[in-house]
């Protein structure tokens, strides 16, 4: 609301002119003041020896850009890298083509960004696939290409499912003329987890996250504030952040999940050395191995290779 109409609705509130006690601009010159008062707290701010900011300038010296990080944002940053979430479905190129999974995007990653590891959307790569392959894409393709996203965490592994599933899938046929499938397996180290488990991504696999972060941004940052107001309201934002963080060490701190197995040697250490939500990740998997037995098979084709068949319960 301008100052104009927010000098309107007070007037209105308080039955005219003559019952508000103050001018229009009084009001400006109070705001003035208070935004004076802030540019001095921001400025104070900026000469404290743990900030570090830089600021890039277009041609006409404007502010074109600027980066920022806190004693504490720092630290995080020896702690755990860098990761960017580049979602690239908000804008297209003159031909109104999306953007995503880009040849040129791919060449173009590794030579701004050396040194780091380019992962693929696995939500996008589904999407894609169905515009690539059209009738192709069917449900049990897609459960096959999340299977190899998401489950499979070996390489050789990853060969024998991708074989797998073109037999399913394409009737075995070669794959030459689609060159979407031809593409993405190219590029198998971007998306796969037999490749991306030896990469530090925070748990990302598709940009779902960038986008439920944008949603968290707008409860505190609006278009129309200004360069001191963006600051402080970012401040609030990262403190809210950071009292959840401390909310959940509190509670891994003082709770200890349930062990159903108390006989276990291996899940009585793990339990005191995990926090509740990873060791309710290996306990699940502990609970599957039970789900599993081998015999060997003897018979007659099989004894010169001693072959092993596993079965499920």
């Amino acid at each position: 609301m301008s100052i104009r109409c927010s000098f309107q609705v007070m007037r209105q509130i308080a039955g005219g002119s003559k019952n508000l006690g103050y001018c229009f601009q009084d009001l400006k010159n109070f705001l003035t003041t208070v935004r004076q008062k802030e540019m001095v707290i921001g400025d104070a701010t900026m000469r404290n020896p743990s900030f570090y900011y830089d600021i890039q300038v277009d041609s006409e010296e404007n502010i074109a850009s600027i980066f920022w990080s806190y004693a504490i944002m720092q630290q995080d940053y020896e702690l755990f890298g860098d990761l960017i979430s580049f979602d690239t479905t908000y804008r297209t190129n003159t031909e109104y083509r999306p953007l995503d999974q880009a040849c040129a995007l791919m060449k173009s990653v590794p030579n701004i960004f050396p040194d780091v590891f380019h992962g693929l959307c696995s939500w996008h790569m589904g999407e894609n696939a169905k515009s690539n392959l059209g009738s192709r894409c069917n449900g049990a393709f897609l459960d096959e290409l999340h299977h190899l996203v998401l489950n499979v965490d070996d390489e050789a592994e990853f060969d024998f499912n991708w074989n797998k599933m073109l037999q399913n899938c394409f009737g075995g046929k070669a794959t030459s003329k689609f060159t979407w499938l031809v593409q993405i397996h190219r590029n198998r180290t971007q998306w796969s987890s037999a490749w991306v488990k030896s990469h530090f991504t925070a748990g990302l696999k598709t940009t779902q996250l960038s986008e439920s972060f944008n949603a968290f941004l707008r409860h505190f940052l609006q278009p129309d504030h200004s360069l001191v107001q963006f600051f402080i309201h970012f401040n609030v934002m990262v403190e809210k952040m950071r009292d959840d963080h401390a909310d959940c060490d509190f509670k891994a701190a003082n709770t200890r999940p349930r062990n159903n197995y108390p006989n276990s040697q291996l899940m009585r250490s793990v339990v005191a050395k995990y926090t509740p939500t990873s060791f309710a990740f290996i306990h699940k998997q502990y609970d599957l191995s039970f789900k599993y037995y081998y015999e060997e098979d003897t018979s007659r084709s099989s004894i010169s290779n001693r072959v092993f068949k596993v079965f499920t319960i």
